[in-house]
């Protein structure tokens, strides 16, 4: 085979255009793409009783991109202005080191029917519609989502819920008018102090976390206020974490302190959303699409979440051999816990082996 054939055979722009075929193929949609994990979700939860529902909304930043269909203004990372962009609601399910995806959307503020509370109430209902009917979610936010609908669209549902409040509102204690947080903030730490792990500045670090709680009244309803607050924190002063205190509302009943760790323990799980959707977006680059239409941007970051499920499931197995030859594929010395970026490096590295022999192969190449 000459070698200009040659060339053109492996062309990168090929790869491309096919790519952009699949995009534009209106044989199918972007949520469809989705329905196998969701699927492979519900059988994974199919015998539990109770399962964790982690939920997060987040941004997809695009300050350049002027001409994509329903770009709008979302609220920066960094947290000081807005840009162009577009919103991300997703549902992780957790439960007993089983994680598997209940939901994901890409929306925009510009083009859709519906207003950010009905696209998190669509999702918590997409997400109970998933599981079977005995399993009970326990729902764990943020407080981005410390509103009163979603406590009554999950109080409706039977569900429980743990979120982090952000609104001092007004509340009844003891018969008595008085605020959330103001109340919440009052309370001692010497109740219950247990030691803990956590990652801080990139490195799991132990704690001791001091806490405390009590029991509310909010529109006719009973729950609970726990505050916890990081008072130690393994090699570094504990005065450099700004984010120390936490403040979380929850309807299931504080009765024992074994309660409250349980509580915070669930709070503290909703890092693993945050963790997979930093390995999107730094690890899968999934901010960096270039194509105008809604839908083919829902598409790419569907195949991204897909891509992005398998890696982070794989990287679970880390101590498997086959697991272990990819990561040193990857750059993995043998001596560090491995990151995901590593495995998806000899990930990548394998499969362009496998393309490099096929292709090889197919052109007689010995």
């Amino acid at each position: 085979m000459a070698s200009s054939s040659l060339i053109r055979e492996v062309k990168a722009s090929s790869i491309a255009k096919g790519s952009y075929r699949f995009l534009r193929n209106c044989g199918f949609s972007w949520d469809s793409l989705l329905l196998p994990l969701y699927r492979k979700s519900k059988s994974l939860f199919a015998g539990e009783r109770k399962v964790l529902g982690i939920i997060d909304l987040s941004s997809i930043e695009k300050p350049y991109s002027r001409k994509m269909e329903g770009i709008c203004r979302v609220k920066s990372r960094k947290g000081d202005r807005t840009v162009n962009g577009y919103m991300n609601i997703s549902v992780l399910l957790s439960w007993a080191k089983k994680v598997g995806l209940g939901y994901f959307k890409i929306f925009s503020h510009q083009c859709e029917l519906m207003s950010q509370n009905k696209e998190i109430e669509l999702a918590i209902s997409e997400v109970s519609n998933l599981l079977p009917e005995d399993t009970k979610v326990i729902w764990v936010w943020d407080r981005g989502f410390d509103d009163k609908k979603n406590y009554r669209e999950v109080l409706g549902l039977g569900d429980e819920f743990v979120g982090r409040v952000y609104h001092n509102r007004l509340i009844t204690v003891k018969g008595k008018k008085s605020k959330l947080l103001t109340e919440g903030r009052a309370l001692p730490l010497s109740m219950y102090k247990f030691n803990a792990k956590l990652k801080i500045y990139g490195k799991v670090r132990r704690v001791i976390i001091g806490s405390s709680w009590m029991d509310f009244n909010f529109e006719g309803r009973r729950l609970w206020l726990l505050r916890t607050l990081i008072l130690w924190v393994e090699g570094i002063d504990v005065n450099e974490i700004k984010d120390r205190e936490w403040c979380l509302v929850t309807n299931i009943e504080i009765n024992h302190q074994n309660t409250a760790r349980r509580i915070w323990g669930y709070y503290k799980k909703r890092w693993e959303i945050e963790n997979f959707f930093r390995f999107l977006k730094e690890g899968l680059n999934i901010e960096k699409f270039q194509v105008m239409s809604l839908e083919e941007i829902r598409r790419i970051v569907a195949i991204a979440v897909i891509a992005g499920m398998f890696i982070y499931n794989l990287h679970k197995e880390v101590n498997s051999e086959p697991i272990k030859i990819l990561l040193y594929f990857g750059g993995w010395t043998g001596y560090d816990k491995p990151g995901k970026i590593v495995l998806k490096r000899g990930l990548s590295i394998f499969l362009s082996y496998l393309y490099i022999d096929s292709f090889l192969k197919a052109n007689e190449f010995s």
